[in-house]
């Protein structure tokens, strides 16, 4: 299975595939432009400190969404990745938007956005779950099939960088940042 790997290889991989969620409002969608990994090892990985209420979805199936809620502020996309058990993902950190853009538009300026460009939509975590309309409603859903979804869409990055990962306090001198170079 392909999230059944490293979340290091899972991240890498996941760039330039499609991210879609279909709510009431519609879809939207977008290719991934950039993950950072979180291995359990890891003191800035929710799963470092083992299994909780809150991070029992990074514990169970690799390919099932793991949502969480950020400083309070804004809510977090995550692949988990690797083996059952693990507490180990993906988080997913920016998207170029494919489809759904409008309602992308008017869900970023519900949320006092006041950058509406195509470019800054989805081009930060929360803006990206803010724009996608994903919420705690996703938690744990398969990312295979249903409402929210990753799928081929047929698109190799011809370059990738790895680079610290940023926002963080913890472990951010690991290279576990990839982004479409550009």
């Amino acid at each position: 299975m392909f999230y059944a790997r490293s979340a290091v290889v899972v991240a890498r991989d996941l760039l330039g595939k499609e991210l879609s969620h279909v709510t009431d409002e519609g879809e939207t969608a977008g290719l991934i432009v950039e993950t950072e990994a979180y291995l359990p090892d890891d003191p800035a990985c929710h799963g470092y400190r083992g299994e909780t209420h809150r991070t029992r979805a990074m514990f169970g199936e690799p390919g099932r969404a793991y949502i969480h809620f950020n400083y309070g502020v804004h809510w977090m996309c995550n692949v988990v990745a690797g083996k059952a058990g693990v507490g180990t993902g993906v988080l997913i950190r920016a998207l170029e938007p494919t489809r759904g853009i409008d309602l992308m538009t008017t869900r970023r300026k519900g949320s006092g956005s006041r950058s509406h460009r195509v470019e800054q939509l989805t081009s930060g975590p929360g803006k990206l779950t803010q724009a996608m309309g994903i919420d705690n409603d996703c938690y744990s859903l398969p990312f295979w099939g249903g409402v929210l979804t990753i799928r081929d869409a047929g698109v190799i990055p011809e370059s990738i960088t790895v680079s610290r990962r940023i926002g963080i306090s913890k472990g951010k001198t690991s290279p576990l940042r990839f982004h479409v170079t550009g």
